[in-house]
């Protein structure tokens, strides 16, 4: 152990494997959740990853996103980070079943035809291998839609077509969508 006297070192510093068996003499619980974790290490099993552990929308990005071209974005990414990742955060986790970026994917690619007459059929696609094999193809749109994606979610898909998404799919979302349209309100800059 350190000690000091000047104030802006107070406090104690222990090595971390002293930390540990400190720990352990404190916790009977967390004694024998560390002996089990040495246990399992000593007869070849681990413990659960981050990997096993994850929900399955985010292993399903985190093992494609590496498929998207370079300067280009997926939906799915998209998806993650301003649907699927808010509402697990809120205590939501998206059903397997569903995908809500298929559904968006479909509205903004639309959207870009009849809006700025983009031919969409000519955009490039990735694979994309979901968890039980299957072997799709989706679109992968130039970074330079980033900013109309983001405002389309915003101003069209979440607050327009969300609620009857969820609403036929897994009623239990709908308590999360007031909090999360709200947060993608515009708001004033400072």
């Amino acid at each position: 152990m350190l000690f000091r006297s000047d104030i802006r070192f107070q406090g104690t510093w222990v090595h971390p494997q002293v930390a540990i068996n400190l720990a352990q003499w404190l916790s009977a619980k967390f004694a024998v959740q560390v002996s089990q974790w040495v246990f399992e290490w000593m007869s070849g099993k681990s413990p659960a990853s981050v990997a096993d552990t994850a929900p399955y929308h985010l292993r399903r990005y985190v093992a494609n996103q590496p498929n998207v071209p370079v300067a280009h974005f997926s939906v799915l990414t998209e998806m993650t980070q301003l649907l699927i990742a808010p509402m697990e955060i809120m205590g939501y986790t998206l059903p397997e079943h569903m995908l809500p970026d298929i559904s968006h994917g479909k509205m903004f690619c639309k959207w870009l035809r009849d809006v700025h007459s983009i031919d969409t059929d000519a955009l490039p696609t990735y694979l994309h291998i979901f968890e039980d094999g299957r072997r799709v193809w989706p679109k992968a749109y130039p970074d330079g839609l980033l900013a109309e994606f983001r405002k389309h979610f915003r101003e069209e898909w979440l607050p327009n077509r969300a609620i009857d998404y969820f609403r036929g799919r897994d009623s239990e979302a709908l308590q999360f969508l007031p909090k999360l349209i709200s947060a993608n309100k515009p708001k004033k800059l400072n």
